[in-house]
């Protein structure tokens, strides 16, 4: 099982870039849930928003540290159901 705090690479295909030096082997899979839960969180925002407090930028703070929420939710729950195996 894979103990990364992160869930490891979303999409484990690793290639080298052969200009540049170094591989690259895309997104965790933690920025992967943040990402899918995203639309789903400001969707939650815009039904619920209270005009008038706090700033838009604020507001998208907000809505980043929700989508990690999931995730890690995504990620704890995954472990427990033995993925990642």
């Amino acid at each position: 099982m894979n103990t990364n705090k992160d869930g490891g690479h979303a999409f484990p295909t690793t290639f080298v870039e052969p200009n540049i030096g170094g591989t690259y082997s895309g997104m965790s899979l933690r920025d992967y849930f943040a990402a899918a839960a995203l639309h789903e969180v400001m969707r939650e925002w815009e039904q619920h928003r209270n005009t008038g407090d706090g700033t838009f930028h604020e507001e998208v703070d907000l809505m980043a540290q929700d989508a990690y929420t999931i995730a890690d939710a995504m990620l704890a729950e995954r472990a427990k159901q033995g993925g990642g195996k």
